[in-house]
């Protein structure tokens, strides 16, 4: 079986990894209800999970997509739902959120067909607009065209895309925990020895590691442990 349809993250495990409040990627995943004057509604889920009550890779992608879209582009969660309701009808799943197929601009969320760019956010019209960012650089694609390694983001204090790409989540090592790339390492392994007393000249050492590597998984296993 494909470990990246594996269901393997919890739902806090999965927010802390894409920088997530819990209760929002819940609402993706879940739906939501809601209070209204005319009586409490319910919002449907934006995402289908891999199981009940786990998340796989591929849905951690999927959920990096959305968050980067929220984070980076402003894109109005409507326009998010009619795109995704749009590729879920068109395609049969979600599945190619997590494809290299898929694109997204300040303005249109878009799919590659046959070399054409069609927007999802206005169902179906082809787009000519040369696409300005992608936020999809963070992840790594396999030979089938579907993600097969992410580098999440590191949100700062101040709101800011903390860039480096030393941190991964790959299904296929350490069973899809946080690790740095090179050496394959779990963060949460060298946090924990850092916190214990060892410095990082000792780690870094130790590991064969690049200082500035050791320091990342620090911040890392702090972050995702606030």
């Amino acid at each position: 079986m494909d470990p990246r349809t594996l269901p393997t993250y919890s739902m806090t495990d999965a927010a802390r990894c894409i920088g997530a409040h819990p209760a929002t990627l819940r609402s993706w995943f879940k739906g939501r209800s809601y209070p209204t004057k005319g009586g409490p509604r319910r919002s449907p889920n934006l995402l289908v999970p891999s199981a009940p009550d786990a998340l796989s890779f591929q849905n951690l992608v999927q959920a990096h997509v959305v968050q980067g879209i929220r984070k980076r582009y402003h894109i109005p969660m409507h326009r998010v739902r009619d795109a995704l309701a749009y590729l879920r009808d068109s395609m049969g799943s979600l599945d190619l959120l997590a494809s290299e197929k898929f694109y997204h601009d300040t303005e249109h969320l878009l799919l590659k067909v046959r070399d054409r760019l069609i927007s999802l956010s206005e169902r179906g019209q082809t787009v000519s607009e040369t696409v300005l960012q992608q936020y999809l650089h963070r992840i790594d694609y396999g030979k089938d065209g579907f993600a097969s390694r992410l580098h999440p983001f590191f949100y700062t204090a101040t709101g800011q895309l903390y860039e480096p790409r030393y941190i991964m989540i790959d299904p296929t090592v350490a069973f899809g925990k946080p690790c740095l790339e090179r050496l394959g390492v779990k963060t949460e392994i060298i946090a924990g020895r850092f916190f214990a007393g060892e410095p990082i000249e000792e780690l870094s050492a130790d590991y064969g590691a690049k200082p500035e590597e050791i320091q990342e998984a620090i911040r890392w296993s702090a972050r995702t442990a606030a």
